[in-house]
């Protein structure tokens, strides 16, 4: 077992009443963000042995739900001077989310993660693992401003600040088609983080930050669901379809023409 003279042994454990459906794991961090059956999702600190955050079954933490229905209270008194939401982050809890699929973590050290393994794997990289750097504390250990949590139900897509808690939803009502959404990524396209959501028609839909609203969509690599999204440096994204087709993107040009379909 484990293929070599020194055998697998099990690190950490946690028990769920529930089947696991996806797992993502920080490349730096002590995390790992889970899902199961019963619809719910938890970001958990391995070394700690801790919940670090709790989403519900209905998409959204308790916590988030109190606090945004005070917030809109706040905003529908007169005179009101406070900052107001965006649309994004007004709960809307009427009508099931589905079955949770998918489940990721990104921030600039994920980033920078990515960022060396594409240039270790590329063709040009030295064959000797020696001489590729890695990340180094400058990179994958720096400070980062945002960290989120991205989670895809089959109606909703809710994107977590961790530092603040504070959550973003997309709902399925707001893509063109309505189609069920399958999978999710995040990635840094020439300095914008973009959020990707893959849907069961076959097209995947590029969403713009901070609104939280699509601005293009991926149309025409697969006849069936996208089942997985890869993330790749300079811009590309691979996508996998259920007929078995993989599709390679270039999202450089979907920044630069907003609103257009590739």
């Amino acid at each position: 077992f484990g293929g070599g003279r020194t055998p697998l042994k099990l690190y950490r454990f946690r028990a769920s009443a529930h089947k696991s459906v996806d797992a993502c794991l920080h490349p730096c961090l002590p995390w790992v963000a889970l899902c199961d059956q019963g619809d719910e999702v938890v970001l958990w600190d391995y070394e700690r042995k801790e919940t670090l955050y709790h989403l519900q079954a209905s998409g959204v933490s308790e916590e988030w739900v109190v606090g945004s229905a005070l917030q809109a209270a706040a905003e529908s008194v007169p005179g009101y001077a406070g900052a107001r939401q965006d649309q994004a982050a007004v709960p809307r809890l009427a009508g099931k989310v589905g079955s949770v699929r998918c489940v990721r973590l990104f921030d600039e050290d994920v980033h920078s993660w990515r960022q060396w393994e594409g240039r270790r794997y590329s063709r040009a990289a030295p064959r000797d693992e020696s001489q590729v750097g890695g990340p180094g504390p400058g990179q994958a250990r720096q400070a980062v401003a945002r960290q989120w949590l991205a989670v895809v139900w089959e109606a909703k897509a809710a994107f977590v600040e961790l530092a603040t808690g504070q959550a973003r939803q997309l709902w399925r009502a707001d893509l063109d088609g309505k189609p069920q959404m399958t999978c999710v990524e995040m990635m840094n396209v020439h300095g914008h983080t973009v959020a990707l959501v893959g849907c069961a028609d076959g097209a995947a839909r590029v969403i713009a930050l901070p609104s939280f609203r699509p601005v293009s969509k991926l149309a025409g690599g697969h006849r069936g669901s996208i089942l997985c999204m890869l993330p790749l440096p300079d811009a590309r994204l691979l996508t996998g379809g259920a007929d078995g087709s993989l599709a390679l993107w270039d999202l450089s040009m979907m920044l630069a023409r907003p609103g257009a379909d590739a």
